[in-house]
């Protein structure tokens, strides 16, 4: 088959998926396409001197146009449509063009071979120095294949469920991250086998106490077959995909309204697409997923090569992030606090100690810092019942008894209700562009009045922040090499995933002082912990 042939036949096909995934619209740019193909292949048999290569190009750029006005016009169903096409890129395209090298692994006996749940044991090369290094990663995944029947669409059985649950437990004996590839309707529905639930219950208990990174990538993402290999540190979401709770089929037929061959209506089919909120863009705005990786116009297919190479660099991104916002690793908890300092915003709060409801409050005031971490703003509250005056409570620059700079002031009036109110401060900052925040209680005493100094409160906050601005999970097993973790810490990311991972050689890692950071191990197991003292450059042999 000749060049000529091949670029054809893939407008071809490219024809027949724009057919299926618009199947009752953009009729007209649809069959302006079909028009001009037909065209094109007559003219050549017609005449075989024709001078096809240009033509061919001229269509191609045809083609591009028109997919990149239906890209614009893209509903919730269409990418639903998209995510279930044949030429969608499956698990096995992934494996073998993000990972340098991977071996499939088997189930234990003839019921665990779930075709429809695929496990291998991969590697990414990493290079530092004109040296390899080879980092084992255990990827999970839901196989949909290209249209193969026996995969049953991606529904995993629940011993497809219980293989990748076992084999959690090896990444976690062996100290490796695990990639998970979500793409899966929902659970294969066995009404005769039993434990289906159980079983997915049994995969989010084993994830959820996992010390290893855990990476998950959504594509098609529904009901609870998505979750049993979904809890995940990090959870990505490619730009096509659906991930909700119930397919549009499935709450259209919940809606009872069937039509004559016991189907939905195509209207209602496309409402529920609309009101159940499933692309990566509203799950992304509902905190469900932490980032959206961007694919080619009108979704990724095996032979889009640059979104292989993209994907591979935001896994090694995401895996290292992981790493590094660790708890118990203080450099980063450091870079976190640095970060957050300058958006604090706060509000002084009371609360009742009988059943936990706040009876009065500030406006939100926002946390100036001078040099030394001095507070210099005087947000006060005042606390009163039956028109009795129970307390004050405040931040003050100085202590008018003591000429001290202090940071809260609290003065109980009628000590015998003291004990009935507890005051606290909300701590409210931006991190990842979703507003959180953290309270800080504050002492009590059955005295006049309590100070809370300013180096009390400034270390409790950070104590504070520390906990509850990073993970709740930590990785116990520890084989890091250090490199940063600075203000620049986003820059040096992006610049290192797209370098292939931390422990490349580049100019960006230079004269970056302020932390420390990872390197790729050395040894089989993947994360050790190094101090480091030093500004980072060149020269001190860290890089």
């Amino acid at each position: 088959m000749t060049d000529w042939e091949k670029q054809l036949q893939q407008l071809s096909s490219r024809l027949h998926y724009l057919t299926d995934i618009f199947p009752d619209k953009h009729g007209e740019d649809i069959s302006l396409l079909a028009e001009r193909l037909a065209l094109l292949k007559q003219e050549h048999e017609e005449n075989p001197d024709l001078d096809i290569k240009s033509r061919i190009s001229s269509l191609e750029d045809l083609f591009f146009f028109t997919e990149c006005k239906l890209e614009d016009k893209l509903t919730p169903m269409d990418k639903v449509r998209i995510v279930r096409h044949p030429q969608r890129i499956c698990l096995r395209d992934i494996l073998e063009n993000v990972y340098d090298d991977y071996t499939e692994i088997g189930g234990q006996g003839e019921h665990t071979n779930d075709p429809a749940m695929v496990i291998a044991r991969a590697y990414i090369t990493r290079h530092r120095k004109g040296a390899a290094y080879h980092q084992p990663v255990l990827v999970i995944g839901h196989e949909k294949g290209h249209g193969e029947e026996f995969r049953n669409g991606g529904s995993a059985k629940p011993w497809g469920n219980a293989k990748a649950k076992h084999y959690m437990g090896v990444a976690e004996t062996e100290g490796i991250p695990i990639h998970t590839f979500v793409f899966t309707p929902g659970g294969y529905p066995l009404e005769e086998y039993p434990g289906a639930a159980q079983q997915i219950a049994r995969n989010i208990y084993e994830m959820a106490g996992l010390t290893v990174p855990v990476i998950a990538v959504f594509s098609e993402g529904g009901s609870g077959g998505a979750e049993a290999i979904a809890l995940a540190d990090r959870r990505l979401m490619l730009s096509h995909g659906y991930y909700s709770v119930i397919s549009p089929e499935g709450a259209a037929a919940i809606e009872g309204h069937l039509g004559p061959d016991g189907r939905a209506p195509a209207e209602l089919v496309e409402r529920c697409a609309d009101n159940l909120c499933l692309t990566a863009e509203d799950n992304l705005g509902f905190g469900y997923i932490d980032g959206v990786i961007q694919e080619p116009i009108l979704g990724a297919r095996p032979y889009h090569f640059e979104f292989f190479r993209n994907l591979r660099q935001e896994l090694i991104r995401a895996t290292d992030e992981v790493v590094l916002r660790a708890r118990g690793f203080a450099p980063m908890r450091a870079s976190s606090l640095r970060r957050l300092r300058d958006n604090y915003q706060y509000v002084l709060i009371v609360r009742s100690t009988a059943d936990g409801q706040i009876i009065a409050s500030s406006e939100p005031v926002s946390l100036i810092r001078q040099t030394d971490d001095t507070l210099i703003t005087r947000p006060s509250i005042t606390v009163t019942t039956n028109n009795d005056t129970i307390g004050g409570f405040g931040f003050y620059d100085v202590n008018p008894t003591t000429n001290k700079r202090n940071a809260c002031i609290i003065k109980w009036n009628l000590l015998d209700k003291a004990r009935l109110y507890q005051p606290f401060v909300r701590f409210y900052y931006q991190e990842e562009g979703v507003t959180r925040y953290v309270d800080l209680l504050c002492p009590t005493s059955r005295t006049n009045s309590v100070t809370y100094t300013r180096d009390n409160f400034l270390e409790d906050l950070k104590n504070k922040l520390q906990a509850d601005t990073l993970p709740k999970r930590y990785l116990k097993r520890v084989d890091l090499y250090l490199t940063c973790c600075s203000e620049e810490l986003n820059v040096y990311l992006s610049t290192a995933s797209q370098m292939g991972g931390l422990d490349q050689d580049h100019e960006v890692y230079n004269n970056i002082t302020g932390g420390v950071g990872i390197f790729a191990s050395r040894r089989t197991h993947l994360y050790k912990r190094m101090p480091s003292d030093t500004s980072l450059n060149s020269d001190n042999g860290l890089l």
